[in-house]
């Protein structure tokens, strides 16, 4: 029984951070694009879906090294990319926003490093 209650604990704050994620980028809807260039820098990829409409993205990729499950860190050796280096196994994060006619109005991520931090 408690092994079951650690699980779902264990899966209810990977949730929960992927939660608070999106209510961050939630924020950012309605705001001008140059206000997100200024918080996020340069985005790494543009498309343009029509000249009033484009997409930016935005990829965060970090190095963390061998990770402690027992050093109250969360383990994410199940989410190998198959990309090993001698620093352990890389994370991404790759987030795009909708920018309609010089304004955010849509928002959209993923990657094993999209957490509110």
């Amino acid at each position: 029984m408690n092994k079951h209650y650690l699980i779902g604990l264990m899966l209810l704050c990977g949730c929960a951070t992927s939660a608070n994620y999106a209510a961050g980028l939630q924020k950012w809807v309605g705001e001008p694009e140059q206000m997100l260039y200024q918080e996020w820098g340069a985005p790494s990829n543009v498309f343009y879906i029509s000249p009033n409409r484009k997409v930016v993205t935005f990829t965060h990729t970090s190095q963390n090294g061998t990770i402690n499950p027992y050093g109250n860190e969360v383990n994410y050796d199940v989410i190998n990319s198959g990309y090993e280096t001698t620093s352990g196994y890389p994370y991404y994060c790759s987030t795009s926003f909708t920018i309609t006619n010089g304004f955010v109005s849509n928002y959209t991520f993923s990657g094993d490093d999209c957490i509110a931090r």
